[in-house]
């Protein structure tokens, strides 16, 4: 079976092996994450390695992504190995909870694994997707020892656990600023959040995101946030 192709603006990402495809999740994401050149990323679970690629288009120099899945780590590393960005992102083979700093990061992203529960028999996509692999208490221990005292961390989380995420926030010390909700359809209700987190306590920014029209063409939404990532052709027809 011959690999799938998605092609963004600046370079093509192959997909296979990777038990998480790319989709939208990690677009809207990495529209919303605000990265300047000289920022130390991290990617905690890149999969495909979507977003590192994605935060390298919009100017980050310096990127490390970390996959534990030894098929998606594969994937990621010939996707990053064949675009333009390979010399900024540095990618490892670890879990979060078995990884050791070798930077002080001002912006740490993550697309995690969000069913709650135990991961079901039905292979390598249900692993990827289940929360017991990263469940969020583990990610904020984490950030204790890799985020900078200034930095900032986003994730993007079903709506379902939006208490959840504000609640072991502040359990650890951290405050999410802004809120984002996203709705897949106008007229639906939202089925994901992204938050941006800091240290400390601080006040929240909340705001909404709309992916498609009721028609199910592009909201304007979409096109004005995320257009800049897509090749042109995916837009036409």
């Amino acid at each position: 079976m011959s690999a799938k192709v998605f092609r963004f603006k600046n370079f093509d990402l192959q997909f296979q092996d990777s038990a998480m495809k790319p989709g939208t999740d990690a677009i809207i994401l990495s529209a919303f994450v605000n990265v300047q050149a000289e920022d130390k990323l991290l990617d905690v679970g890149t999969g495909t390695g979507i977003i590192s690629l994605l935060l390298a288009q919009k100017g980050c120099k310096t990127i490390h992504a970390i996959e534990p899945d030894p098929a998606a780590f594969q994937e990621a590393q010939e996707n990053i190995n064949s675009s333009p960005f390979s010399k900024r992102i540095q990618l490892f083979q670890q879990k979060l909870q078995d990884f050791t700093p070798i930077a002080n990061y001002t912006c740490i992203v993550s697309n995690p694994p969000y069913h709650i529960g135990s991961p079901s028999p039905q292979g390598q996509r249900n692993q990827a997707r289940n929360a017991t692999e990263l469940p969020l208490t583990a990610f904020f221990t984490a950030m204790k020892s890799l985020l900078a005292p200034e930095g900032s961390s986003y994730l993007i989380l079903p709506f379902s656990r939006k208490q959840e995420l504000i609640d072991t926030a502040q359990l650890y010390g951290y405050s999410v600023v802004e809120l984002v909700e996203i709705y897949g359809k106008q007229g639906q209700s939202a089925k994901r959040i992204i938050a941006k987190v800091k240290r400390g306590v601080h006040l929240s920014v909340s705001s909404s995101f709309t992916i498609r029209n009721s028609d199910n063409s592009w909201h304007d939404d979409y096109l004005e946030k995320c257009s800049g990532f897509h090749h042109p052709s995916y837009f036409q027809g």
